[in-house]
């Protein structure tokens, strides 16, 4: 298969292998905060509980843990929750929470098996277009 001008003037040979770049070290996302049926955060995904929170009208959370055990805590690197001195918060609203739900989705197993069969499947259709135009 020629992908070039030059591929047999220079008599290249491209090989396509399965080797792929690292995956991004995920941080954690609103799904690692675990909710309580009325919306507040029961606990953080290093089992703290927050020491104050509220949830607005608009269905944003609010909740704010303490620093010092922010500090020492093990998935402070990919926490999403802002720092400072007397605290640490993590405010996640409806849009941020659906998002973090859909990207989940996508990344799940069956999701990425009904992607990939979606190629063959309009290809078979294409095909089958063809076919019954061409009968007419």
């Amino acid at each position: 298969m020629k992908r070039f001008e030059n591929d047999e003037k220079e008599d290249v040979n491209f090989v396509a292998t399965a080797i792929r770049g690292k995956e991004n070290e995920k941080e954690l996302d609103s799904l690692f905060f675990t909710l309580c049926d009325n919306g507040l955060i029961e606990q953080c995904p290093n089992d703290e509980i927050p020491k104050s929170q509220k949830l607005k009208a608009d269905g944003t959370l609010i909740a704010n843990f303490e620093s010092k055990k922010c500090a020492s805590c093990p998935l402070k690197e990919k926490c999403v929750a802002y720092k400072s001195e007397k605290q640490s918060r993590i405010k996640i609203d409806t849009k941020r929470r659906w998002l973090d739900e859909r990207n989940a989705k996508f990344k799940s197993g069956e999701y990425q098996t009904l992607c990939k069969l979606r190629p063959p499947v309009e290809g078979l259709m294409e095909t089958k277009t063809k076919i019954s135009e061409g009968a007419n």
